[in-house]
This record gives structure tokens, sequence and C-alpha cells, in this order.
């Protein structure tokens, strides 16, 4: 046999599940709070089952129920008012039941603070306003609540209040209420929410006792209070919004800081604890961010359905799991999206997937830019390349002259030995540079004010730099930052506005 812990809802027959209904109609013996479930609600049980209401019996009475139903090997149902989580007096049944070895289940129910929420049409949750629901009751004969979870310590909250059976306590539950919540607070009262005899009460914490009478509103009244309850204009959520990108919508196009617009872009964060450096991509970047825990399904499965909707991905996580992520979605180096994986610190940008093809190491440079993070390339064309050169220009140079100095200074060495170009943040847009760089397929790395200062490596500090950049020099620290186990092969070499220095790196033998 076994017993089946129900949730009738709040007090309509039709408000029951439609698991619970069926259950009802199946079972040999139904238990029921008679006080608190209306008859109306045994319409789903068998016409011959053993029906008992509980609210004469005590819990001895209904152990002993549950072991004549053993004895004879039939099923019982037991069924609660609204939820059997909430006040339900569930957990002792279950400790008696598991002592005797009969095995239960539990079906939820409609509470009845949803259901009075739905009464006086209210949302209980809005962006900006209230995201935390506060379920509570007053003491009472039968149970007492702990002193920490008074009412007027959670009203501290300020959160969105539903109170169970206030009615005999309205009077201290909104003076309570009153030392933490404005006046103009909106309240609710809700009696026997969805039952015949239904009522309802909307106002103020300020108006509500002079606007009602306590002998209105009897044992099972749910007080309800908080600001979400208010009908004045709110922030909207973003669940909805034509700019918010989940699993199933694609935001429209966005407009970046620099005025470029990027729907290819994908930032998917395993954790919510990455919000912040997403959000510092996304305006740098553009692109659309997933948060994945808003969602049903796995991440996994989220992430497979979402993979082909863009050309490249950054994702916040360890590049374990970018790669169980990829497992069995890649088919092509020319068609497959690019990868990026970011750390949570936002330390590296590693390119792990399409870095040719799909730009991922162009993109581990653009992220990299973005948060100050060192690009990973692993790919053999350029981990074979050695050079690493730093340029520091004044405004308005062309890219023709940014091509003679390094020329100058690169000798007889190829600029196709050059792996990548590194300058300060406030030359990251400089046209010259950034033609020069797109015309040779050069990456450009940019380093802030701050990390250059702290690393003052230069060899022929310029009065120029320092009279307006407050540095000693822009080229050599920028280079040996790109390439930390380098060695600076040519220093500071200025020609017609541009300084170069360049740095040479090999991997060290034992």
């Amino acid at each position: 046999m076994k017993v089946y812990f129900i949730g009738a809802g709040p007090g309509a027959s039709d408000l029951i599940t439609l698991r619970g209904a069926n259950l009802l109609g199946r079972v040999d013996m139904v238990l029921y709070a008679g006080s608190l479930v209306p008859t109306e609600m045994l319409q789903h049980c068998r016409p011959d089952a053993e029906l008992l209401d509980t609210a004469k019996l005590d819990l001895e009475q209904q152990e002993a129920c549950y072991c004549r139903a053993q004895a004879a090997d039939r099923d019982v149902a037991r069924l609660h008012s609204g939820d059997p989580a909430i006040y339900g007096a569930t957990a002792e049944q279950m400790r008696r039941l598991d002592a005797l070895g009969i095995e239960y289940e539990v079906v939820p129910g409609v509470s009845s603070f949803t259901a009075a929420a739905a009464v006086i049409k209210a949302e209980l949750t809005k962006p900006d306003v209230s995201q935390t629901v506060i379920l509570t009751r007053v003491s009472g004969r039968a149970s007492a609540v702990p002193d920490s979870e008074a009412v007027a310590r959670l009203a501290e909250h300020r959160a969105t209040m539903c109170i169970f059976l206030s009615g005999p306590h309205l009077k201290k539950i909104v003076t309570d209420l009153r030392l933490h919540y404005p006046a103009d607070t909106p309240v609710a009262l809700v009696y026997r929410a969805t039952w015949p005899e239904q009522r309802a009460y909307q106002g103020t914490l300020g108006n509500v006792l002079k606007e009602t009478r306590r002998k209105d509103w009897n044992l099972t009244t749910m007080l309800l209070v908080g600001a979400a309850l208010g009908r004045d204009a709110q922030t909207e959520s973003s669940l909805y919004s034509k700019d918010f990108t989940h699993i199933f919508r694609v935001a429209k196009k966005k407009k970046t800081e620099s005025g470029n617009v990027n729907e290819s872009l994908g930032i998917w964060l395993v954790r919510a604890e990455s919000e912040a450096l997403a959000s510092a991509l996304q305006a740098r970047l553009g692109g659309a961010v997933y948060r994945p825990w808003l969602n049903a399904p796995t991440q996994q499965a989220q992430f497979a359905a979402a993979y082909r909707l863009h050309t490249q991905w950054v994702m916040l996580a360890a590049s374990g799991i970018a790669v169980r992520f990829l497992d069995g979605m890649m088919q092509d180096k020319h068609s497959d999206p690019a990868m990026v994986v970011l750390d949570e610190a936002g330390r590296f940008a590693i390119a792990l997937l399409a870095g040719h093809e799909g730009g991922a190491n162009r993109l581990a440079y653009r992220v990299a830019n973005a948060v100050g993070a060192v690009p990973v390339i692993t790919t053999a064309t350029e981990a074979v390349k050695s050079l690493v050169v730093g340029i520091g220009c004044r405004k308005g140079v062309s890219a023709g002259q940014i091509e003679a100095a390094l020329r100058q200074a690169l000798g007889t060495r190829r600029l196709d030995e050059v792996r990548e170009v590194a300058t300060i943040a406030l030359k990251a847009n400089e046209p010259g540079l950034i033609e020069f760089c797109t015309r040779h397929d050069l990456p450009l790395r940019v380093f802030a004010h701050a990390t250059v200062a702290a690393r003052a490596w230069v060899t022929q500090p310029s009065d120029w730099v320092r009279q307006n950049l407050g540095l000693d020099g822009v080229c050599e620290p920028c280079a040996l930052i790109a390439s930390p186990r380098g060695k600076l092969v040519v220093p500071k070499m200025a020609l017609d506005g541009v300084a170069v220095a360049v740095v040479e790196d090999h991997w060290m033998e034992a």
C-alpha cells in the first residue's frame, strides 16, 4: 500500500491538480481536513471510498487509520488544504509512516497565498521593487513562531509578505509592519480565496484598520503586504524585452559604445557571479548575454540549442566546461562558430575553437583588450612567431609612417615574424595604427595607463610622453608586458612621430 499526501488547493474543487484528482478517484481510503477542505472536493473520490474527516481525529487515531489500510493493503489519500509543504503538519505523519515502513508520496497543490494574489490580480515579485516573498504566520495555540521570525523582525526586509491565519491578529500585525513599512504600502486581506464565501479588501497599511472590522475577517484570512502590490508604473522585467536574449529568443541588434552593431556574438554565463564581467564585455563588444539558470533545461542542453545562433561565442567559465559543452557539436572548422573562453576573474581569454577560420584568435584579442586579460593563442601559425612590437605614436600619424618606423626597427627581420602589436589604451582607436594592423593582419593588444605606469621598463625616457601622458615611455613597456619572458632586442627607436621597440621570446630549455 501507499499513502499520497495531496494538496487540495485553496478551496475551489477545480483547483486541485490533475494528478491529485486522479489519485482521489483511485484510492480506497481518503483522510481529509474537513475544517479546511470543502466537501465539494470529495466529488473526485470513488463512490465506494472510505472518507474520514481528520478534524475529529488526533494524530494517533490517524496513525491507526494508516495501520488499518496497511493491513488490508489499501492505498490512502491524505488530503491537505493548499500545498502540503506549507503549514501542512505532514512531517509528523511522515515520521510515523517511516517507522511503520509505509511508502508515501507528496503531490503538490496550489497554496492559498498564490490564490490570494490571484484574487486581487497582483504579482508578488517585481523588478527593482521586491524579488523576495516571505511566507509566515503569527504564533497560535497549536504552534509558536520563533522570536527571530516575528513579523516585526521580518518586516525589516520590506519584501512582499504573505501572512497566513492573520484575521484574529490583524491589529498586532499592522502595528508590527508599520515599524518598517511606510503607511502608504499596499495591503490586501483575502478571506477564503476561491471559496463561495470569498472576500477581499485592498488598501494601505495606514488605512486598513480604519476601513475594516475585526469580526469580518476570520482565522483563515491571508494578509498580503508590500510595494509590489502597487498598481503604479514600475520597472519592467527584462524577460520579454526586445533587448534581452535567452535560450528561446535572440535580442535585436544593439549598438556598442563604439557605435558598431554586433549580433553575431553570444556571451554565455555559467554562473550568476560573472554578471559584472559579462556586462562589461557586452558594453564594449556588443552581443547577446545568456543567463541559462533562468530557464528550465540543463545548461548544456540550452547551449546546444543556442550554439549556431551566433558565429562567435565567449564563454565565462573554465575551459573544461566549454569542452564538455562543445562535445558532439563541432562539425567543420570552416563553419563552426568561434569559441573564446574567459575565466571568471577576466585574466585569460583563450581562443579554444575556430582560431583562424572562425576568428577566435581575433576575438580573443578583442576580449582581452576589453577587460585587460591575456589573450591565449595556440594555433601554430601564430605560436612560431617570436617577435612582439611595442608602438607609441603621436596623434594623426599615418599607416605609412608607422610601417616605415617599424621596418627601420626590424632591420633584417621580416614583418611576418611579428606575432602582435602592443600599445597603450589611449591609442587603441588611432586610425593610422588600426589601418596598419589591418593591412598586415596583425592583432593589436592594448594596455591600460595604470598597467603601463606600474612597469617603468624604459631605457630612454621621453620628456614629451612624460608631459602629455605622465609616463616615461610607451613602446618598450608595452612590448615587454605583452611578452613577459621576452628579451628587449630593439630598444626604442623613433621616426617621424612613431616610437617602436621590439621584444623576442622563445621557450626556455631546462
